[in-house]
């Protein structure tokens, strides 16, 4: 599709080059064949001029030493094929370079289009996939309960049950999937404006805390006013999915320190925890849209599509920010987020 899209824009790029340069090729044409013909217009009225002269009676005549010959016609016309050819080749010189950088251009007009598309299309069949399959279970148990004749009302609660709990999965996996979506790179109705760092890292803490309780997780926290230019219900959206990942893949009465390290213009957010940690080898893909490292796949008390990373990602690019993760399998990981600073 998209290869014959840059052949049309290249083709039209090619068309309004084609039509500026006709276009000065054809009014520089007609100037210097102007200025041809009253040179030989000049040319003539001299030669004439001199005759004139000449002809008079001896006591008149006047005596010149300039030497007007007459305009020689053949010449000015090959003059002017000449002019025809030299300009027919340039036009041909400009319009092979033309279609070279039109190509060029046409694809570097497209790329970030392509881009797009591309990034929707994976979007769109990553999603299939994932909602895909907690749907086939949910139709695949309601058929089996609708053809047991002798299924008994404890039996219908729990499969009534089972599949609730499914259905909250499939809500919880379209809310992601809608947040991942609002931060989108082609999605320009973010607001920016500034903002405290202190007091979104507090909110984010406040609405996790209870979570943490459930397993006895001490968040250790001692900010102080920061001032970045971002969005506040972005950045507790991404403090939120951070310390929900680490709280998830946290042993029972563990902890999680965040601290700031901070220069003149930029600052980092430190989030450190004590849990399963992630593999070297998974490290380059947690980034990625549904992709779930192999230490979280062996737990299966955990619950996850893999898109707190992605989402959290897009978060910060739109802060034009900076998140990186060091981990170890089994030792902790730590996550690094750097903002620019601005001045209160």
């Amino acid at each position: 599709m998209f290869h014959s899209a840059r052949i049309k824009l290249t083709l039209w790029y090619l068309l309004i080059l084609v039509i500026i340069s006709a276009a000065f090729s054809l009014t520089l044409y007609r100037l210097l064949i102007k200025e041809f013909d009253r040179f030989s217009r000049m040319q003539k009225l001299r030669f004439e001029h001199r005759l004139d002269i000449e002809v008079l009676p001896q006591p008149n005549r006047i005596q010149i030493n300039r030497n007007y010959p007459p305009p020689d016609e053949e010449l000015i016309k090959e003059t002017k094929e000449r002019l025809s050819l030299f300009l027919i080749i340039i036009n041909i010189f400009i319009l092979t370079v033309a279609g070279g950088l039109s190509y060029f251009l046409a694809g570097k007009t497209l790329q970030p289009i392509k881009k797009m598309v591309d990034e929707q299309s994976y979007f769109i069949t990553d999603a299939s996939h994932q909602l895909r399959t907690p749907i086939t279970a949910l139709k695949s148990s309601l058929e089996v309960s609708l053809r047991d004749k002798n299924l008994t009302l404890p039996e219908a609660k729990k499969i009534i049950m089972d599949n609730l709990i499914d259905t909250n999965q499939l809500q919880s996996l379209s809310d992601s999937l809608l947040q991942l979506s609002q931060y989108q790179p082609s999605n320009t109705t973010i607001q920016l404006e500034k903002v405290d760092l202190n007091s979104t890292i507090n909110e984010a803490i406040n609405k996790i805390k209870q979570i943490s309780r459930e397993k006895n997780i001490t968040i250790s926290y001692s900010g102080k006013k920061t001032y970045i230019q971002g969005n506040r219900f972005g950045l507790v959206d991404l403090f939120i999915i951070l310390l929900d990942n680490a709280i998830k893949y946290s042993p029972i009465k563990s902890s999680i320190k965040i601290d700031f390290k901070g220069a003149d213009k930029a600052l980092t957010v430190l989030i450190k925890d004590h849990g399963v940690g992630i593999a070297e080898k998974d490290l380059p893909r947690v980034f990625e849209r549904f992709y779930r490292s192999e230490n979280v796949r062996l737990q299966k008390q955990t619950k996850g599509f893999g898109l707190g990373l992605a989402i959290a990602k897009r978060i910060v690019d739109v802060h034009k920010g900076k998140i990186i993760i060091e981990s170890q399998k089994n030792q902790g990981t730590t996550v690094s987020v750097t903002f620019h600073k601005i001045n209160r």
